[in-house]
């Protein structure tokens, strides 16, 4: 008697437990329909909410590089401001004129600048060198860092996350020095920032990103619950998904380094609108 007792006793409370689907299985490849997706995301908001109603303190990490930040739109802009020098005109008139009326469609930046020239019907191999110089010269600026806009649908998401009770974590692998214009870009684009309850990571240390990320991580954990993360690194990721396989990881399939493959349980979004 005593023994079915605990039985329903163990069954009443899994019954209590608040239910959360489970993360997709992989890529829109796989079979993942775009509602599917946008569930998940959902879901993520969900669990915040009860994990902040039971008193712990639900965490959700974000990488900022062609995660939060879209980077094709800084890419583009270089580009822009490039060919609009009156010597660059007065040298390419060519390039210049192929290039001008793209100004506006992000889509056309690739994966290297020359694809992205190629794109525009630029083939000149002097041309090429000088924008690819003059874009690796400033990408990283905080001029240039302060202009970033952010992936769409990003910043709707993110204060989502933080009204409904998630501590917002940046883990980005920019270096301090990178600080002001991070900072600028998160206030202009209306990403939670400035206010409790939100921190921001660099890598000051100059350490393998994987060993930086990794720590971090595991220093956050200290502090509250990790439920959630986006990346557009598949190495990094899947580190997160190893080190908090309850949550809900999420990949940008934006721009990335590596074509590791993404571990089960990882769900493949192309912006926050999905």
């Amino acid at each position: 008697m005593a023994n079915t007792l605990l039985k329903l006793l163990f069954l009443s409370l899994l019954l209590l437990q608040p239910f959360y689907p489970a993360a997709a299985p992989a890529a829109y490849a796989a079979g993942q329909t775009k509602s599917e997706v946008k569930a998940t995301l959902s879901a993520l908001v969900a669990r915040v909410r009860d994990e902040a109603a039971q008193n712990t303190v639900p965490v959700v990490v974000f990488d900022l590089d062609d995660t939060t930040f879209d980077s094709r739109y800084k890419r583009l802009l270089i580009i822009g401001d490039f060919i609009r020098q009156p010597e660059t005109a007065a040298a390419y008139p060519v390039e210049t004129a192929k290039i001008t009326p793209a100004l506006g469609n992000v889509r056309v930046i690739k994966a290297s600048m020359r694809e992205t020239m190629a794109a525009l019907g630029v083939s000149n191999t002097a041309f090429i060198a000088a924008v690819s110089k003059f874009s690796n010269a400033r990408i990283m600026t905080n001029e240039y860092l302060a202009r970033e806009t952010a992936v769409a649908g990003a910043p709707a998401y993110c204060n989502a996350l933080y009204k409904s009770g998630a501590r917002i974590v940046y883990i980005t692998a920019r270096r301090g020095m990178h600080r002001p214009g991070t900072e600028s870009a998160l206030r202009s684009n209306k990403l939670p920032f400035d206010t409790p309850g939100v921190a921001i990571y660099f890598n000051e240390r100059d350490e393998n990103v994987i060993a930086y990320k990794k720590r971090v991580l595991s220093e956050t954990s200290q502090s509250g619950k990790v439920i959630g993360g986006f990346e557009n690194e598949p190495d990094n990721i899947n580190l997160f998904s190893e080190m908090f396989p309850q949550g809900y990881m999420f990949f940008l399939n934006t721009r990335k380094s590596s074509n590791t493959p993404l571990k089960p349980g990882i769900t493949v979004i192309n912006n926050f609108l999905n």
